[in-house]
């Protein structure tokens, strides 16, 4: 089914949210973007551009008095202002919480990557052992699937790649209800 996405009257783009996701409460779909919805898709990706320019460390808000923090501001309060609303092929409405938009042709800094939480001499005890146990469990979940992989690798021999991750700018992430759920029980 063919979905557009619409910004107070304006149309932003169409998908089809036809990407293979991992959690039922999620759907994903390339976005092809409409001219009068250029802008939108600026201003919904703003947030993470800024954030590119001058990345702050992860799990913390940049500092709304400095230049940065301001900017930051600002590309969050055009992304809320857009008001996004997912219609499908009958114009109806369709229901969800909420939704994102990324730019997958946005560069990110390779200092990005250097920062690990776990390093960080200020961190509170019970954090920093909540965050080992999780990190302990991700690496054996990720191992998991890579064996998942390896046994599976003769199916995808078939299989073609998807080249819209190569070629299509914007991708969209509906989450279909608030309370999105975990996407990976640990065993």
């Amino acid at each position: 089914m063919r979905y557009s996405i619409w910004s107070n009257g304006t149309l932003v783009g169409h998908t089809e949210l036809d990407v293979e996701c991992i959690n039922e409460n999620l759907r994903m779909g390339f976005v092809e973007p409409a001219e009068e919805g250029r802008q939108a898709l600026l201003d919904a990706t703003g947030v993470h551009a800024v954030c590119a320019r001058r990345p702050s460390r992860p799990f913390r808000d940049p500092d709304p008095d400095d230049e940065h923090g301001a900017e930051f501001e600002d590309a969050r309060v055009r992304r809320e202002a857009l008001n996004l609303e997912l219609r499908d092929e009958n114009g109806d409405l369709f229901p969800c919480a909420f939704m994102r938009i990324y730019d997958g042709f946005l560069e990110w800094p390779e200092t990005a990557d250097d920062y690990d939480p776990l390093d960080d001499p200020d961190l509170d005890p019970e954090e920093r052992e909540r965050l080992e146990e999780f990190e302990a469990d991700f690496n054996a979940w990720v191992d998991e699937l890579e064996e998942e992989r390896k046994a599976d690798a003769w199916k995808r021999g078939y299989e073609e790649p998807d080249l819209r991750w190569e070629t299509m700018q914007y991708t969209i992430q509906v989450f279909l209800r608030e309370d999105f759920g975990p996407i990976h029980e640990f065993d």
